[in-house]
């Protein structure tokens, strides 16, 4: 149809035609696919739409519609962002991040004029609190160097099956960037002499910006798998 509206001879009436009979698809179809994606959890649901509207594009890239490829292009953004929160909540998670990040941030956001408030976490040196002495630390880090050496073994399974290798890669790059900002703060608390870290430097021996950049080659790297049996990875979700 769009062929056939695009082969009159007149721009106006090309033009009229070919957003008409887009109006009479697009629209419906996006209606469609989100009462179909409502049934899914959260991250089936932002991969299956964000697949969805990303054939949608594609298909529409040769008709010049702008103001409807603008509205495609923010919904990927949205779903590409719920995608993100999703897999650096899922890396927080699976690493255990989550207790130590809570510590930092309540000694971060310690207030200087309450340094001996009963009851707080900063109150003491953090290698004497639970939870960061050297023992747990080691055990995170036993945990990170393995996902370092393979960050593949925590990337969610839906995530490697977005269609677009860019949105792929936005996520992932976005998420470890998540982790090296937690990452950083867990260096420079290690490093303080005031929290009595012993041998910092051998305990945390990798810097901020090695882990940034052993994250971002990762990043780069094609994913296992991307389809399923032949079919399309919007019919397999």
């Amino acid at each position: 149809m769009l062929s056939s509206a695009q082969q009159c001879e007149d721009e106006t009436d090309r033009a009229s035609d070919t957003n008409r009979i887009v109006s009479n698809i697009i629209d419906p179809l996006l209606q469609t696919i989100n009462l179909s994606a409502s049934r899914l959890s959260t991250v089936h649901m932002s991969v299956y739409l964000l697949n969805c509207v990303h054939t949608m594009s594609r298909a529409l890239e040769e008709t010049n519609i702008g103001h409807y490829a603008e509205r495609l292009a923010a919904q990927c953004d949205v779903q590409v962002d719920t995608l993100t929160s999703e897999q650096s909540s899922s890396f927080v998670v699976n690493l255990n991040l989550a207790p130590m990040y809570t510590i930092l941030q309540e000694v971060n956001n310690k207030r200087p004029h309450t340094p001996g408030e009963p009851g707080r976490v900063g109150c003491e040196p953090l290698a004497r609190i639970p939870g960061m002495e050297v023992t747990s630390l080691n055990v995170f880090l036993k945990q990170f160097d393995a996902f370092l050496a393979n960050p593949n073994t925590l990337v969610l399974p839906q995530v490697n099956l977005i269609l677009n290798g860019d949105h792929r890669n936005v996520i992932l790059s976005r998420s470890y960037q998540v982790i090296c900002a937690i990452y950083r703060q867990l260096y420079e608390a290690v490093h303080d002499p005031i929290n009595l870290y012993e041998n910092p430097t051998v305990l945390l021996a990798r810097t901020p910006a090695e882990i940034r950049t052993m994250l971002e080659q990762k990043s780069k790297e094609e994913p296992q798998q991307v389809q399923t049996g032949g079919n399309s990875v919007v019919q397999d979700i």
